[in-house]
């Protein structure tokens, strides 16, 4: 029995079936060790970049939520004076607000998922992201008193209106004095008292508290008749108007003191929040370069028994392990070296295995979670820098419009600086009509943009989406405008795809419209219109600053040129020459040719 086992055991087929049978089990116990050492792997890799992904997306989300926050506070605090507390607040408050909720919303989040973690470094970030509450509070706390201080001041009884209404009482009484050293030291008063509002500078408090002191001892060293209208004395008045005056004036710098003093806490709260979203996002990295050094361990792992399986392997018979290692232990090494770049975060590895159905399923798997992975980590970081850019960019436009008063630079600038900072199609801005029926084209870019203001390129309010977007005073977006039944096709501009319209609105008061266009079906979606509307809002209240600027220096000019010729006919010595120079002088102001002044003499009987 023996030597027939012998004797079948030199046929090759036999040898070949011993083998196979011996590697077979060796198989066996290589598949399962492989499957559980992966499986292990694969289960605490993606358990831990989940939770780190999470963590540093909630971080960033908190710190986005409370940076939109800020801007919502800077809106406000920048706008309220030109627009109204009423308007802004209204806008302004509530988005900061619910900005403010959305970041505790991710805050609890972000500690329920600490809480529920098995990482130690996780539980560690329990301290720190309990300190961001108070935080928010602190700054909810000191925005709202902001917000009432402002309101305060705002209001018909407050303490500015006090004020004014003692200066125009002073002002009238000093105008009436024979001294003209009152009225101009109301005057001054008055000036200093703007300048102050103006820029909160100290220099301009202390000269209002230095003139109404002068003021004071000026009435009190006066003579009685210098300080006397008709018959009555009014010293006492003035001093008392005066002393009213310099209190409310002490109690408006009060709360401009505490409205900056707000200002500054907002800034620490800011650093704070940024450092401790920092900190938490570094712990995620470490987290998750901690999974790396442990998917380096598990690898190194499966290679020791690797190695011992496949030496088991080789004793039995090395053309029959040679046969086999092609199919076993390829794909295994295969998935060892792309466990070992990707722990090296080179997250292009892809791994390529044939053969069996299971290890072409782990394989698969691993590629998924690999690009799972990447896709994650490049969504935050594209998502980041998308919104950094987008905020850096509004940031941009808003400094430059607000040092421009010219409201046609104005208005090249925004069309410009919108185009180039987003990289639109086309970029163009209709103001309204003073009949208020018509949208006429005032800025464009590129040729098409000069070709439609030479031609005087005009539309009805309501007709195509910029008119609609005239008429109902709200954005209209058009992502697709082949599917827009009420859009106009330009023929200067054939390859817009996408259209937005946002109204350019100061408070109730409908200014114009900005208009903007891209050359992708889709490419233009939500995110535009909040960015480009707060751009209008912007543009808007520069617009009102630069028309308000060119009425003023046209007031002052006409003044000037009626002081002017005033002067020069007061100069004259008769009537003659009066009424030459009364119409020479007017003749050139109005640009006319040929004036006439004709008199006529009554005859009396």
């Amino acid at each position: 029995m023996l030597n027939s086992f012998f004797k079948q055991f030199r046929s090759i087929r036999v040898q070949i079936r011993f083998g196979f049978g011996i590697l077979l089990l060796l198989l066996g116990m290589i598949l399962a060790i492989s499957f559980l050492s992966v499986s292990q792997l694969q289960t605490t890799f993606e358990e831990t970049v989940t939770e780190a992904s999470q963590i540093r997306e909630l971080s960033l989300g908190i710190e986005n939520d409370f940076l939109l926050a800020r801007e919502h506070e800077a809106n406000f605090l920048n706008s309220w004076r030109v627009v109204g507390f009423e308007v802004v607040a209204a806008e302004e408050v509530p988005a900061n607000e619910a900005n403010l909720a959305a970041a505790r919303q991710k805050i609890e989040e972000l500690k329920e998922l600490v809480g529920n973690s098995n990482e130690p470094e996780f539980v560690d970030l329990a301290d720190t992201i309990e300190e961001l509450s108070p935080l928010l509070d602190e700054y909810e706390r000191a925005f709202q008193a902001t917000v009432d201080n402002i309101g305060a001041r705002s209001q018909t009884d407050s303490v500015q209106s006090i004020m004014r209404n003692e200066l125009e009482s002073l002002q009238a009484s000093a105008e009436l004095l024979p001294n003209p050293a009152f009225y101009r030291i109301v005057l001054q008063i008055e000036a200093n008292e703007q300048a102050y509002l103006g820029t909160s500078q100290q220099q301009y408090s202390d000269s209002v508290r230095l003139l109404t002191g002068q003021f004071k001892r000026l009435v009190e060293t006066s003579a009685p008749s210098a300080v006397t209208i008709g018959t009555t004395n009014i010293s006492e008045e003035l001093i008392s108007r005066m002393d009213l005056y310099a209190s409310s004036f002490q109690e408006l710098v009060a709360l401009e003191e505490a409205i900056r003093a707000n200002s500054n806490l907002f800034r620490d709260v800011t650093s704070d929040i940024r450092t401790f979203t920092s900190d938490i996002g570094t712990a995620g990295a470490s987290i998750f370069a901690e999974a790396q050094r442990n998917l380096v361990a598990i690898g190194a792992n499966s290679r020791t028994l690797l190695a011992v399986t496949g030496t088991l392997a080789i004793v039995i018979g090395f053309t029959s392990s040679y046969l086999l290692a092609r199919q076993i232990l390829r794909p295994l090494s295969q998935l060892n070296e792309a466990a070992e770049k990707i722990g090296a975060q080179n997250f292009e590895e892809k791994v390529e295995v044939s053969g069996a159905e299971e290890f072409s399923v782990l394989a698969n798997t691993f590629n998924q979670m690999t690009q799972q992975l990447r896709d994650v980590l490049t969504g935050l970081e594209q998502r980041v820098r998308e919104r950094t850019r987008a905020l850096e960019a509004s940031a941009d436009v808003s400094r430059s419009l607000s040092t421009i008063l010219d409201p046609q630079q104005l208005i090249i600038e925004v069309v410009e600086k919108i185009k180039t900072a987003f990289d639109y199609y086309h970029v163009h801005i209709y103001l309204l009509d003073e009949s208020g029926r018509r949208l006429n084209m005032v800025g464009g870019t590129g040729h098409a943009g000069r070709h439609m203001l030479a031609q005087k390129h005009s539309l009805r309010v309501g007709q195509g989406m910029v008119g609609r977007a005239a008429e109902t005073m709200q954005p209209v977006l058009a992502a697709d405008v082949q599917r827009e039944p009420n859009w106009l096709p330009n023929p200067l501009l054939p390859q817009t795809k996408s259209e937005l319209a946002v109204p350019i609105v100061i408070g109730e008061k409908l200014l114009g419209v900005l208009d903007v266009q891209q050359n992708e079906a889709h490419g233009l979606d939500a995110s535009d219109i909040s960015l480009l509307q707060s751009i209008a809002n912007q543009a808007a209240i520069a617009l009102s600053n630069a028309q308000l600027y060119a009425q003023t220096q046209q007031q002052v000019e006409r003044e000037a040129m009626i002081n002017e010729i005033n002067q020069k006919i007061q100069a004259t010595t008769d009537v003659r020459t009066a009424l030459q120079v009364a119409v020479r002088e007017l003749g050139r102001a109005v640009g006319s040719g040929q004036v006439q002044v004709r008199l006529e003499q009554n005859e009396q009987k």
